[in-house]
Parts: structure tokens; sequence; C-alpha cells
């Protein structure tokens, strides 16, 4: 879907269940955030919630202004 909507934008996406040590990947983001489910979604270096969140920007605009 990102990548549709936004052409060009790099992504990073890191599968915590894949990664070595993404329990605690997962355990660190908790304490950083207070969201332990994922997606742990941040844009620009800041965090902006989880899949909920993320479709919310997106349908608002919001999203495509933080991308700019």
């Amino acid at each position: 879907m990102f990548e549709s909507e936004f052409p060009g934008k790099q992504t990073l996406v890191y599968e915590l269940d894949q990664i070595k040590d993404g329990s605690a990947i997962q355990s660190t983001l908790g304490e950083i955030t207070g969201q332990r489910t994922v997606p742990n979604v941040w844009v620009m270096g800041k965090h902006i919630g989880g899949n909920s969140e993320t479709q919310a920007l997106l349908r608002d605009g919001k999203l495509k202004e933080m991308l700019s």
C-alpha cells in the first residue's frame, strides 16, 4: 500500500519475528512508546502509532504532509 500511495519514498521494515533479538527490540519499543503491539510505525523519526493511527493519518491527508 505504501509504495502505491507514495512512490519513490524509502521504507524500512523490521520483521521482529525474524530478527535474532526481535523480542528485545519489541520490549524496548514498548518502553519508549508505550505500545507493545505491531505494527509500531515511525515516520521521519517520530512515532505515530500502529495500524489504526497510520490509516487515519492516510485518510486525513496528514501522512502525506509528514512525508513532504
